[in-house]
């Protein structure tokens, strides 16, 4: 973290911080660390909640939140969090989904984003379903 902080003051950039965020507690230690903004995974914090709460700890401590996915995450992900997006106070454009970046995706319609927005569906749940078929092949 002291890297991270020297990093901050040695540049006019913005820090964006968010590997080492994995429980809403890593927050603080990483806003002190020179943070500006703390990217903020499903993957990582597990449920809408503990991202509602992290979102709280963001504001608490001035850091900018970003709703992020992990790197090459399936569009179960991306749906997931375009439903939490929807959910909670406004992040303004901050939001990364990156199931585009994968050369298949694991459902058959992957989630479709258009300038920025998350395209809605007409289906139960988030919207995505696993494509079986594919899934079982993968499998051997």
């Amino acid at each position: 973290m002291r890297r991270h902080k020297a990093l901050a003051q040695a540049t006019k950039l913005s820090l964006v911080l968010d590997e080492a965020i994995h429980a809403g507690s890593d927050i603080g230690k990483q806003a002190k660390a020179g943070a500006s903004w703390i990217g903020l995974k499903l993957i990582k914090l597990g449920t809408f909640s503990a991202m509602r709460r992290a979102l709280d700890v963001c504001d608490d401590h001035g850091v900018r939140p970003i709703l992020a996915c992990k790197i090459a995450e399936s569009s179960i992900a991306a749906a997931a969090l375009s439903h939490l997006a929807v959910t909670v106070r406004d992040c303004g454009h901050r939001r990364q989904f990156t199931h585009s970046y994968l050369a298949t995706d694991v459902c058959a319609s992957p989630v479709k984003v258009s300038d920025g927005r998350v395209a809605p569906r007409d289906v139960a749940g988030h919207g995505v379903e696993p494509d079986v078929d594919y899934l079982m092949r993968q499998r051997d």
